[in-house]
């Protein structure tokens, strides 16, 4: 994509008056914004240089951000890799159910654990249900069969 240093120039629009470092045009707007920079919004001279001539009638008090300050960001990072990333310095992951529980206060709570039965487990749940069938078999067969003939014999 093409991007080329923004400049500011006088009325004519012949000579320069400032290059805004960090900051891109091209010919499609989001792709200056991404390969633009931070740069000059942590230059307090260039805030100021940039305000007198954007805002010439107003005086906007805009401080410039503070390069002291830790982070995984540095001034020439370009805004792609800062969305890229959230613009989130540190992800802090605290996993406390209590909190969650007590901050929502739910009524109830449900949850449903959904699987799917592949072959093994459908052989395995039948080869069971068949050895448990056979096992009860083994013990309801005789006695009834025994009184059967007990009673079959009697009647003869």
């Amino acid at each position: 994509a093409y991007a080329e240093p923004s400049v500011i120039y006088d009325k004519s629009g012949i000579t320069k008056l400032f290059k805004i470092p960090g900051i891109y045009k091209g010919c499609f707007m989001i792709e200056s914004l991404l390969q633009s920079t931070l740069e000059c919004f942590y230059n307090q001279t260039c805030i100021n240089q940039l305000n007198s001539y954007l805002l010439s009638n107003s005086s906007l008090d805009v401080k410039a951000l503070d390069s002291s300050l830790t982070s995984r960001f540095v001034e020439k990072s370009t805004m792609e890799e800062l969305i890229n990333k959230l613009l989130i310095e540190q992800w802090n992951l605290s996993m406390i159910h209590e909190n969650y529980y007590n901050a929502c206060q739910p009524i109830s709570c449900i949850y449903s654990y959904t699987t799917r039965n592949d072959i093994i487990y459908t052989l395995t749940i039948v080869i069971g249900l068949v050895g448990g069938i056979i096992e009860i078999l083994k013990f309801v067969i005789p006695p009834v069969i025994q009184s059967f003939a007990q009673y079959w014999f009697k009647t003869k």
